[in-house]
């Protein structure tokens, strides 16, 4: 393991210890057309150690995507935070949203982050538990010819990297990506924007390298920066990429999306206008909305077979 500066590692570990202050989501985005029980909590093998996973069901009346009398799909909700935020109940609003109007089963990943662990800790845990998601699904009682997987910010790159090592490995293939917002090239730290004051900044961009990405010389990997994997489009699955007009890590994905599209992908791509980082938990509230709607028709569409 790389020596994090001092400097760089209290900073990580004191942004890590506010993220439930930080990444609470707005209220008013709790707007599930159903009740959704609290989650249960499991702690799921993987390489690294045990990860907590939070287990949304769908409730009573919730849709069947692809007919009545199926297991239920599961959908694998990675959370976003710079790579030194844990708090996975900052999706939950999503989750809801997942369970309740979409019919399927989430599982929320609370992978370990920086300073504690750098790369690829996060990414192999994330994989370990899309496994355990895949392995144990006639026990869980979902469908585990039905599985996605999504999340924002950097838990949109690391929905990305399960994608990568699931198709690396030959050991199972994915009905849908989402990505909200994501990163997706850790080479470099001088993004900017048109707008002032953008939320990802250089200070931010150098500190999620300075702490989890602190090795330098694995910067290019495909699995740190999956912008960098001239394979990409054969690991993916029907992927949605939501991006924001004035966010320093749009244009990464924009390339993307449209790479994916020249190589067949089934690709939707929205990039929304005037909107930073983080648009699906926080104001404009109606363009959240319209972000976790357009979330929940990606996968009702791909689990509908």
């Amino acid at each position: 393991m790389v020596r994090i500066r001092p400097r760089a590692w209290i900073s990580a570990y004191v942004l890590q210890r506010l993220s439930p202050l930080f990444w609470r989501p707005e209220r008013a985005l709790y707007f599930a057309s159903r009740a959704v029980a609290k989650p249960s909590e499991v702690r799921v093998p993987t390489r690294h150690g045990s990860v907590r996973c939070l287990i949304y069901r769908p409730p009573a009346g919730a849709p069947a995507p692809g007919g009545a009398g199926r297991l239920p799909p599961v959908h694998i909700q990675i959370h976003g935070g710079g790579f030194y935020g844990r708090y996975p109940e900052q999706d939950e609003h999503i989750a809801g949203y997942i369970a309740s109007d979409v019919g399927a089963v989430v599982v929320s990943v609370d992978y370990d982050v920086a300073p504690q662990v750098q790369f690829p800790v996060a990414e192999e845990e994330c994989y370990d538990v899309a496994a355990w998601v895949y392995d144990t699904a006639a026990v869980n009682g979902w469908d585990a010819g039905r599985i996605s997987v999504g999340g924002g910010s950097a838990g949109g790159k690391l929905a990305i990297n399960v994608c990568q090592l699931a198709h690396a490995n030959e050991a199972f293939r994915l009905r849908a990506l989402v990505t909200e917002y994501a990163v997706a090239d850790v080479t470099r730290t001088d993004r900017t924007s048109a707008k002032r004051n953008a939320k990802i900044s250089p200070a931010i961009q150098r500190l999620v390298n300075d702490t989890y990405f602190a090795d330098a010389a694995r910067h290019a990997d495909p699995i740190a920066s999956p912008l960098h994997d001239k394979d990409l489009a054969l690991a993916l699955p029907a992927t949605l990429v939501m991006t924001g007009e004035y966010d320093t890590l749009a244009p990464e994905m924009d390339h993307i999306a449209e790479t994916l599209r020249r190589a067949g992908v089934t690709v939707v791509h929205r990039q929304f206008a005037k909107t930073d980082h983080g648009f699906t938990h926080g104001p404009p509230v109606e363009t959240a909305r319209e972000a976790i709607r357009l979330i929940g028709e990606h996968l009702t569409t791909a689990f509908s077979y």
